[in-house]
């Protein structure tokens, strides 16, 4: 019973927030959002089948699990950030960030860090947005995640020109 209703579940999942995602590519975010947050739910439910299995050999499935929610909360961030619902955007990312730190993805991690402090940012938190985009530098540096690192010093250096603080910058160059 566990494994055809996850593999089910996952594949109406996977369809729904291909759809979702698609809505997404074409500017159509409010449309997009009942299709991710059903593939949400799904994806949830499918992690929460394989914890509760007592099969040795579904840390490999709870670690896909884990990641396929990260990237689904990923992508609803961007979602309401297009539709500029902020409450939801940090909600969301918050969740995407605990999901990369439970399966130890420290890349995903960053990402999603550095994404919380573009919304901090465009919500004027300064400070906010700077601790960020710190912890998300740090992080990569730590897994030697070098595109999220990159990422990371562009936003940094980014947000300190704009702030006119130019020796601050330099140290991202």
């Amino acid at each position: 019973m566990g494994q055809p209703s996850i593999a089910k579940d996952e594949r109406k999942a996977r369809r729904l927030f291909n759809r979702g995602w698609r809505r997404n590519a074409k500017g159509a975010h409010a449309d997009a959002l009942p299709y991710l947050r059903e593939a949400l739910a799904l994806r949830k439910r499918a992690l929460e089948l394989v914890e509760a299995s007592p099969d040795a050999q579904q840390e490999e499935m709870r670690v896909r699990r884990h990641k396929e929610i990260a990237h689904t909360l990923t992508e609803l961030a961007f979602t309401c950030f297009q539709l500029v619902l902020p409450d939801e955007v940090i909600d969301y990312s918050q969740q995407s960030i605990e999901h990369f730190r439970e399966i130890a993805d420290g890349a995903g991690e960053s990402g999603a860090l550095n994404d919380l402090g573009k919304v901090y940012e465009n919500m004027l938190k300064t400070s906010e947005a700077i601790e960020h985009y710190q912890e998300a530098l740090t992080l990569a540096q730590e897994v030697g995640a070098h595109d999220a690192e990159l990422t990371a010093r562009r936003s940094l250096f980014r947000l300190y020109t704009e702030l006119k603080a130019f020796d601050e910058a330099k140290k991202y160059l």
